[in-house]
């Protein structure tokens, strides 16, 4: 319990910082990665921006994001082989095992088979460690859960709690079938053309919509089944960092499309008909 609520206290901490981040003048250069950052120019020239352009430029290749799902899926795997009696007994967390489990093994499929990782493409090392820290903070939440609800089925697989839960699952299973179809329209591109395919006809990063939807049916599935635990509370938290970083990054791409395409029109960056 004790580690669900420090990772709980810390996903909110870095929400809230990268808030700040976007908020506070200069600092948004350390949050851009990809295109975006590659199309940055300095335009202040004070000697803060100046120092922030320079910190902004300790950077690793993007291709590095194969990295986080590598450890993921370890981690993931891990579990199982550590204890596999209380993942195969807990019909709570079980489930949320085989959600993030799938989830990881189709990225990392991704990462190596579907996307096409340009090789002046880079990203900070801080987003670098902070995505290692955000998998293995996941993984250690799911693995906590299954120690602390060990024993406890959750709600009864019958009637309503059946069909919740197959909902559920399907609501997942659409996300990750539109995510690996967004991403391998992406790969696809010609070199930093706007997609337009699917649901990015609607939102310019369908990809993160995808993300966001795909982690909350994660919540969902934790906080609707069985008693509340402080586990559940964490992947809250874990949901709302992932809203506000993929937002951010979204709306920094949004921004870069509408200066560098005059033919692109789309109001929304990420979820359709609020942001």
């Amino acid at each position: 319990m004790e580690v669900a609520h420090a990772i709980f206290g810390c996903f909110l901490t870095l929400s809230v910082c990268l808030l700040c981040f976007v908020q506070l003048k200069g600092l948004s250069a350390l949050t851009a990665h990809g295109k975006v950052a590659q199309n940055r120019t300095l335009i202040d020239t004070s000697w803060f921006a100046k120092l922030i352009n320079a910190v902004a430029g300790l950077t690793v290749p993007k291709a590095w994001f194969s990295h986080f799902y590598v450890l993921y899926l370890l981690l993931m795997w891990g579990q199982l082989l550590y204890d596999p009696y209380t993942i195969l007994s807990n019909g709570k967390y079980l489930l949320v095992w085989l959600f993030l489990t799938c989830q990881a093994t189709r990225r990392l499929y991704e990462s190596y088979h579907v996307t096409r990782w340009g090789i002046a493409s880079k990203m900070h090392v801080s987003h670098y460690f902070l995505g290692l820290g955000f998998y293995m903070g996941v993984s250690i939440i799911c693995f906590c859960g299954l120690q602390s609800h060990h024993g406890d089925s959750g709600n009864s697989m019958t009637g309503t709690g059946f069909f919740w839960t197959l909902l559920l699952v399907a609501v997942f299973a659409i996300c990750q079938l539109d995510q690996y179809r967004n991403h391998k329209h992406l790969a696809a591109l010609v070199k930093y053309s706007v997609p337009k395919k699917g649901l990015f006809s609607l939102v310019s990063s369908a990809h993160y919509c995808d993300e966001i939807l795909i982690y909350f049916t994660v919540v969902l599935l934790a906080f609707t089944r069985g008693r509340l635990i402080a586990e559940d509370w964490a992947l809250l938290s874990i949901w709302i960092f992932v809203v506000i970083n993929l937002s951010i990054s979204a709306l920094e791409t949004h921004s870069y499309y509408l200066t560098k395409f005059e033919d692109f029109h789309l109001r929304y960056a990420i979820i359709p008909g609020i942001l």
